[in-house]
């Protein structure tokens, strides 16, 4: 409870800041962003909603963490020990993963907007061996950095959708190491690296419209990795859906629930640092999963702020199904 309420008062230092005291974002249907009653809503956490005016600039900070806790195999919970029977030496008990994103967009001309996003994140994760010692490692550092065009597809007619393309820069490194149990420098499974290692695509396409007061979208994406990384493996591509129903109540504040699905890939290749048999998350018959969740988000733009917004999300898992065995993720708290 006190890492809930913790987490709750940092959202609130999230911002998302336009340059332009009276700057206007093209959207879905291209009415202009003036943040009152009849603006279009759309959430915050999804990218690639709308486009922004020629010359004109938003920046954004955006704060998320993610935190998971015990084991599960398939859709169904699992003890540490059934994963020491399964032959592991050391299973994990809980991660946490913060990141700090920081986030730019400009208006290339009425129909392109180019994007840029950086990250820091870290990394925590307890875990307990056959012998009952626990322990913990962390890992610390810049992310993957994400470089997007999104194209309105106005000069097409087609005024309700936007598509938007993303390169991922493997900027996160994937060779963390920490002294464990087991040794010094040891390295860091898979899922405490900060980035893929590897050149990423990721195409999207987005619908949105109105219908009796009410803001509706969806978005379609798949990520699909280009190379193996220096560490002789890539990450599974991804293919996603999200779905979301919103309103601006007020000209300052708004709030929508969106469904999300993600279908993730196995792992191909491997690290030959790790030893699969020493524990869960260095296996890479552990990895892809399908998952299903839920986020609910506010934003309140104050109008004495002119030109600052706040936002918080909350994303609760509704379904999970992993490949061997993984950590159940619990839930996401995300700013934007």
């Amino acid at each position: 409870m006190k890492t809930l309420l913790l987490t709750a008062l940092l959202t609130t230092t999230a911002w998302h800041a336009q340059a332009a005291d009276h700057s206007h974002h093209n959207h879905a249907d291209h009415a202009a962003h003036h943040h009152d009653a009849a603006e279009p809503y759309y959430p915050k956490h999804v990218m690639g909603t709308h486009t922004h005016n020629p010359d004109e600039w938003m920046f954004s900070y955006r704060y998320m963490r993610m935190e998971m806790k015990g084991l599960q195999a398939g859709n169904d919970k699992i003890s540490n020990q059934q994963a020491y029977n399964a032959g592991y030496m050391v299973a994990p008990l809980k991660m946490t993963s913060d990141m700090h994103m920081f986030g730019a967009m400009k208006g290339l001309t009425s129909d392109f907007t180019l994007m840029a996003m950086a990250s820091y994140i870290k990394k925590d994760m307890t875990l307990r061996n056959q012998a009952g010692v626990t322990f913990a490692t962390s890992s610390e550092g810049m992310g993957d950095t994400k470089i997007s065009l999104i194209d309105n597809l106005t000069r097409y007619g087609f005024n309700k959708w936007t598509t938007m393309v993303t390169l991922s820069l493997p900027t996160g490194k994937t060779d963390q190491e920490a002294n464990t149990p087991m040794g010094a420098n040891t390295r860091l499974p898979y899922p405490m690296q900060l980035g893929s290692g590897t050149y990423d695509i990721t195409p999207a396409v987005t619908y949105q419209c109105n219908c009796k007061g009410f803001d509706y979208g969806a978005q379609a994406y798949a990520t699909f990795r280009i190379n193996d990384n220096e560490e002789d493996y890539r990450l599974g591509n991804q293919f996603g859906f999200k779905a979301w129903v919103g309103k601006n109540f007020t000209d300052s504040l708004a709030a929508g629930a969106t469904f999300n699905w993600t279908t993730q890939n196995n792992l191909s290749g491997e690290d030959d640092n790790l030893n699969p048999n020493m524990v869960v998350t260095a296996d890479k018959r552990n990895t892809g999963y399908d998952l299903a969740s839920l986020t609910l988000d506010v934003a309140y733009k104050p109008a004495v702020l002119n030109g600052l917004e706040l936002v918080s999300s909350y994303e609760e898992p509704i379904y999970q199904d992993v490949n061997g065995i993984q950590m159940h993720r619990q839930r996401t708290f995300s700013l934007g």
